[in-house]
């Protein structure tokens, strides 16, 4: 779980990676409506691509890290396992709202983008110096912390910046530790082979026994014999956080370690974080079980005819009369100056504006923020009684959309939203 809102998600809409679908050959897509444990009962999934991409096993054994959704689909056919999910994203709108506690939340962007703003205003004087010292360009330290989810340090800046400013470890090179116990976190480091040490392209090998360890960890690698390789940002994660090469930290493995992230602080000389938070259950609703919800009676619009027709509300048999009493939004052409019933003056084709009318002396006031008219002191709404031609207004939406209505077309009494906009 991830807190946290995008664009198009907020209450009871959570957000998912677009790559997770694509691995499940899409059995959820946007809106689908799903089943959360926590913090409410229901929500709508959206897809948000800035969020932690899954973790999967191929059918060779390898493991790999998804990174968008056309390297989702490449890998749906040799798919095995999904061995981690991703995050998903939930507002704290939806834990106030539900009157849920909290959960503990994992290390992100956001947070670290946080922690490295604080760290550079307390240490130098200006960005300019803490560019030159830390050797990183200020415009790209500045869009570290302007645009966490979208401008990353490589591996060498996030150890740079956090070895000089004792920020942690960026979240991006971040593994499961805390789903280790401190004896597998040794167990894995002994068993470790540093197989090229070349820091532009390192790489690891290790028996195929650690490979349930290195699953839940959260390693890339590659099954070779009995063997398997770890290569790029992996085995430079593993290299630095577990202090691999003759690092000298020999002491620091003698046990009695109880937290497994201060163990591979303690190894690495860098601040780790956990990467892995609250784990949330989500399985797809049954919205077609939902009871219809209809109107009643039941309409086939939202078009006003008043009480002309009765209760038949019928629109056909109300547009023999030609034309209608109707409460509709006030509108003016601001060119023509004239009152019209549409978003647009027919005449100019300039968007009307909004206007508000005393409902008793009927003056108009412009200053829609005005409540009470300035002549008489009455009350001022958005609409009033106006003649609207409906015959006319039918025969010209029948002739564009090329359709001919049928009677019955039920309508409505009359509109209940405040502006009275058909």
């Amino acid at each position: 779980m991830r807190y946290g809102r995008a664009y198009n998600t907020g209450i009871h809409a959570v957000g998912i990676h677009p790559t997770v679908p694509a691995l499940l050959n899409y059995p959820i897509v946007v809106g689908t409506q799903v089943k959360v444990d926590m913090p409410g009962k229901a929500a709508s999934i959206a897809f948000v691509d800035t969020i932690e991409t899954p973790l999967v096993r191929l059918k060779d054994g390898s493991v790999v890290k998804v990174k968008d959704v056309q390297h989702a689909a490449g890998l749906a056919a040799q798919l095995d396992s999904i061995l981690h999910l991703g995050d998903v994203l939930i507002s704290f709108g939806d834990f106030l709202e539900n009157n849920m506690k909290l959960s503990p939340s994992g290390y992100v962007e956001e947070w670290w983008a946080q922690e490295l703003n604080e760290a550079l205003n307390h240490r130098y004087f200006s960005i300019d110096a803490a560019g030159k010292e830390l050797k990183i360009d200020k415009q790209l330290l500045q869009s570290f912390i302007a645009h966490p989810l979208r401008a990353r340090p490589s591996f060498e800046e996030a150890e740079q910046i956090s070895r000089a400013t004792n920020v942690p470890l960026h979240p991006k090179y971040l593994l499961y530790w805390d789903l280790l116990t401190p004896q597998e976190v040794l167990t894995l480091r002994s068993a470790l082979r540093v197989q090229q040490s070349n820091e532009a392209t390192p790489s690891l090998r290790i028996s195929n026994t650690m490979k349930e360890i290195l699953e839940r960890l959260g390693v890339e690698h590659t099954p070779i014999g009995d063997d398997l390789i770890i290569v790029g940002t992996a085995a430079k994660t593993l290299l630095v956080s577990m202090a691999l090469p003759g690092s000298g930290e020999e002491q620091k493995t003698s046990g009695g370690w109880t937290n497994t992230v201060d163990l591979v602080s303690a190894l690495s000389g860098l601040q780790i974080k956990a990467k892995s938070s609250t784990s949330i259950g989500v399985r797809v609703g049954r919205p077609e079980k939902a009871m219809p919800r209809k109107m009643r009676p039941p309409v086939q619009g939202l078009f006003p005819v008043g009480r002309s027709e009765g209760l038949s509300r019928d629109i056909l048999a109300a547009s023999a009369k030609g034309s209608l009493p109707l409460e509709l939004a006030n509108l003016e052409c601001p060119n023509c100056l004239t009152r019209e019933t549409t978003a647009k003056c027919p005449v100019c084709n300039t968007p009307t504006r909004l206007f508000k009318a005393c409902v008793q002396c009927e003056k108009r006031e412009p200053d829609i923020t005005q409540n009470k008219c300035g002549a008489c002191g009455n009350q001022l709404k958005f609409s009033s009684i106006t003649p609207y031609a409906i015959k006319h207004e039918l025969k010209k939406a029948s002739l564009r959309t090329e359709y001919a209505p049928q009677k019955p077309l039920k309508g409505v009494l009359g509109l209940t939203n405040e502006v009275k906009v058909p």
